[in-house]
């Protein structure tokens, strides 16, 4: 039997949010369920098995393949680019569903903490490997080599590290001089996760005021001199809203 796997979201056009891809114009894909469970994720709903197991589509990677088409026919888009986001999809075999993306003419772009390596990866466009600092209260031990080996992967890349406090700059800071090939992003932490019930404006104004609060740290550190700093664009434009 074709072994399904959840689909939480397949939304799209839209932008990214963050990283090296912020403002490319794009589609996700969402999968459901994560290796790590991190205590500040912004999509648990993506990675907490029972909130997955009652709101998934679960489907193979000739349906998530339709399904997706059938998205892109709907909504009548131009835009090639694709994300596939999570939880953590390197921890799914889409290699069918990038192979047939790839022949439709789609670039696929990937985002994951670098805990997975699957073959699928050496054929998708661009990774963002995002690997988790304390303050994203994660306790599980990050493991380097699977993200060493995602950075030596012909593909392009950046590192790109939510920032919440100090210790998430000293974990960048440790990454930039383990990996100076990659570009780091630095990306201002979502300090009101879902399903926290907090007003858009309000969250806007926090999300900025920590924004700036990182920056001055940062812009007077040298060691992240070559480090790139931005918001979570998609959160101050819709707060945490889900399918933007």
């Amino acid at each position: 039997m074709t072994k399904k796997i959840p689909v939480m979201e397949l939304f799209g056009p839209t932008i990214e949010g963050e990283g090296a891809l912020i403002g490319h114009q794009t589609h996700f894909i969402r999968f459901g369920l994560c290796d790590y469970k991190c205590g500040r994720c912004d999509t648990m709903f993506a990675v907490d098995p029972m909130q997955v197991r009652e709101n998934a589509l679960w489907l193979t990677n000739a349906e998530t393949f339709e399904a997706f088409m059938d998205h892109i026919k709907n909504t009548a888009s131009h835009i090639r680019n694709v994300v596939f986001s999570g939880g953590n999809p390197c921890i799914h075999d889409l290699t069918d569903l990038v192979v047939k993306l790839r022949k439709a003419g789609y670039k696929i772009f990937v985002e994951t903490q670098g805990s997975k390596v699957p073959e699928w990866l050496n054929l998708v466009d661009f990774i963002t490997v995002s690997p988790k600092g304390e303050g994203m209260q994660e306790q599980k031990v990050m493991d380097v080599s699977a993200m060493e080996e995602i950075l030596n992967l012909p593909v392009s890349k950046c590192l790109k590290v939510p920032i919440f406090d100090q210790r998430d700059i000293e974990f960048a800071v440790n990454l930039m001089e383990l990996y100076p090939w990659v570009s780091m992003y630095l990306s201002v932490g979502n300090i009101n996760t879902p399903p926290s019930k907090v007003d858009t404006d309000l969250l806007r104004a926090r999300l900025l005021h920590s924004y700036e609060e990182i920056l001055k740290e940062v812009l007077y550190d040298k060691r992240l001199a070559k480090a790139i700093i931005l918001p979570q664009m998609h959160v101050l434009l819709w707060g945490n809203k889900k399918g933007v």
